[in-house]
């Protein structure tokens, strides 16, 4: 949509409410008979007036200066003064109210003066019958200039608002004409921009010299667009300037066209905010998020080594499930913050054992049923320290959830279908596959194929048949590798390039 410049949008209202009201009739007669017999030819025309009679000088300047009239009657011939004495003063005190002239006899010489002084007619009393037509065209010429006074005080009111408007505005204003070229500058925009308001005006380039950095060839490109009768930029965006002390300020600019009265486009208008404080704000905010990121990565990363230091044996596990949570994740397509979330909780996921006795975490050859229980208490113990961490992902939740199986006979709380978060279901696969394909006090590996035909077996019963197909693709496609080193079976995840994890 464009700005118009000018013209006054109650302009259509205000002439709109000058409705037509009973006319105001000065009547100026010695003859009381004279003027009653113009206010029924009057009447006759059934003309709504208000008249006022008065048959002197004196009366006459008295009435003219004291009330507003919208029409004037005199006749010719008065005691000691005449109606071109009476024409005179009215010219003087009310020059834009009509003046018609009513005599029994005057010359055609005279009649010609009366209209050149200012009369708007004359009117012989032995031809009254033309008093009707000559009032009627007088009304419509009131009406008229009615109408365009009011069409021309509207459009100034408008103008003067706008300009107020304008001047007072919390933004910066600069208007340009359709080269290019600055107009108008106000004092804000000025202000923002560090430089007087007279130097747009006289600089030409000025505004190129302002724009900082690759904004002057975005400034220079949409000068060149506006000349050869391109659009505008439709969004409001950011621009950087530098004021000539060197102080560089931020700005939101939108622009929009200029539109005369007759819908012509006659150039266009950029309206900055000053934006500096909000800049150097969010800046700030960047900064302590990614403080405070990495001291929460810091914090994860010891208590994720506080476990594996009590057990040499799965030294690593944390880490490369949460290495393939975060790959199975990221392949489901799900958003960036949900991956961090799951790669985060992959790193804490067993955070419970720190309670489970670090010779029965290390003992060789099977478990008995009461170590087994105490194992299968990590889940609820790593729930309940982290629980009252403000973590912005469900990071205790998916610790309790992870040993859950879809059709319940998981653990601890056997859950089943829905009550099991998707995060949780992913860490299950990817703790499964891990376990099985690395070694174990208790056990060597068991491979990857074995591991791999673990989670398709009981695809649809423990585990989400949507995570396993993913897993799936992700491991026998190579975009997702287990390398065992030569002392330990460690997975080393390989990203192919571009890949974006």
């Amino acid at each position: 949509m464009g700005q118009q410049v000018s013209g006054a949008p109650n302009i259509a209202e205000a002439v709109a409410e000058a409705a037509p009201q009973p006319l105001s009739i000065l009547i100026l007669e010695d003859v009381a008979v004279d003027a009653r017999l113009v206010e029924s030819e009057l009447r006759r025309g059934k003309i709504q007036f208000v008249a006022h009679h008065v048959s002197t000088r004196d009366a006459f300047v008295a009435a003219i200066r004291e009330r507003g009239f919208d029409l004037i009657l005199a006749d010719y011939k008065l005691p000691g003064f005449d109606g071109i004495a009476a024409l005179a003063i009215a010219q003087e005190v009310c020059p834009s109210v009509p003046f018609i002239l009513i005599s029994g006899q005057i010359s055609e010489e005279m009649a010609v003066a009366a209209v050149s002084a200012g009369a708007t007619d004359y009117i012989l009393k032995d031809h009254m019958a033309r008093l009707l037509p000559s009032v009627h065209r007088t009304l419509r010429e009131v009406r008229e200039r009615m109408r365009r006074r009011l069409a021309e005080d509207a459009l100034r009111a408008s103008e003067e608002r706008y300009r107020l408007l304008v001047e007072r505005s919390r933004d910066g204003i600069l208007q340009f004409d359709r080269q290019g070229r600055v107009v108008f500058v106000n004092p804000r925009g000025a202000g923002i921009l560090g430089c007087e308001r007279e130097r747009f005006a006289s600089d030409p380039g000025l505004l190129e010299r302002l724009a900082h950095g690759s904004f002057k060839a975005r400034f220079i490109a949409l000068l060149e667009q506006v000349r050869a009768g391109g659009s505008l930029p439709q969004a409001a965006s950011d621009w950087l300037w530098m004021r000539p002390d060197g102080t560089l300020v931020f700005t939101e600019n939108l622009f929009t066209e200029l539109i005369d009265d007759h819908g012509r486009v006659i150039g266009f208008q950029m309206a900055l905010r000053d934006v500096t404080d909000k800049k150097k704000a969010e800046v700030e905010r960047r900064r302590n998020y990614q403080k405070l990121r990495r001291i929460l990565g810091q914090t994860v990363n010891s208590l994720s080594s506080a476990v594996e230091m009590r057990d040499p044996y799965t030294g690593g596990h944390q880490q490369r499930v949460a290495e393939l949570a975060r790959r199975i994740a990221e392949e489901m397509k799900l958003s960036p913050s949900r991956v961090e979330g799951i790669f985060l909780t992959g790193l804490l996921h067993d955070i419970g054992k720190i309670n489970v006795p670090a010779e029965i975490l290390s003992r060789p050859g099977p478990l008995g049923d009461a170590e087994k229980l105490m194992i299968r208490s990590h889940p609820e113990v790593g729930y309940r320290i982290l629980k009252d961490i403000e973590f912005p992902w469900p990071v205790a939740v998916t610790v309790v959830q992870h040993h859950e199986h879809l059709d319940g006979t998981g653990y601890p709380a056997g859950l089943s279908g829905g009550q099991i978060i998707l995060e949780a279901r992913i860490l299950a696969v990817s703790d499964v596959l891990e376990s099985m394909a690395s070694h174990r006090p208790y056990r060597p590996a068991l491979g990857l194929s074995r591991a791999i035909a673990e989670i398709t077996q009981h695809s649809g019963s423990r585990y989400d048949p949507a995570v396993v197909e993913t897993t799936r693709a992700l491991l026998e496609g190579g975009r997702f590798q287990f390398h065992p080193s030569r002392t330990t079976d460690v997975w080393v995840a390989i990203r192919p390039p571009n890949d974006g994890a």
